[in-house]
């Protein structure tokens, strides 16, 4: 947060603005931030170079921030490059382009479909505590897939 109460609102790839939370629009954490960042760079992605300009980051800064959430699946690394630098996009934008790693979202991703695919007769007979758990798991997992 900046010295005057206000959160960064990303708007397009390279155009910032201050941002006040709303009810509408509450404030944004920093991974949110920057997968917003990433997801509207669309199918073109960014590098690591392009994404600490853009935020005005060091690279540290930057290719930490980029590493995070490859690691936990919420962006993909391509193996194509541009300008010697590998190209991270959403995962909505990868278009069946070659990855670096997709295990950590492929992983979740299916579980999550064994999750959702699970017969009405086997969640019949499981505890009601578990049958919840399911639930939101499955409703967390969509909220931050998208």
């Amino acid at each position: 947060m900046s010295d005057d109460d206000k959160v960064v609102s990303l708007g397009t790839r390279r155009e910032f603005k201050p941002h006040v939370p709303t009810a509408e629009a509450p404030a944004m954490n920093y991974d949110d931030q920057v997968l917003q960042w990433i997801r509207g760079t669309g199918a073109g992605g960014t590098t690591w170079k392009e994404f600490a300009t853009g935020m005005s980051m060091h690279h540290g800064q930057a290719s930490g921030a980029l590493s995070k959430l490859h690691r936990r699946g919420k962006i993909a690394r391509l193996t194509e490059r541009r300008d010697r630098c590998k190209v991270y996009v959403h995962p909505d934008f990868v278009n069946g382009r070659d990855t670096d790693d997709e295990r950590p979202y492929r992983l979740v991703d299916q579980l999550a479909d064994v999750l959702s695919r699970l017969p009405e007769e086997a969640l019949a007979k499981a505890d009601l505590d578990w049958r919840n758990e399911r639930v939101e798991a499955l409703d967390l997992y969509f909220a931050r897939r998208c």
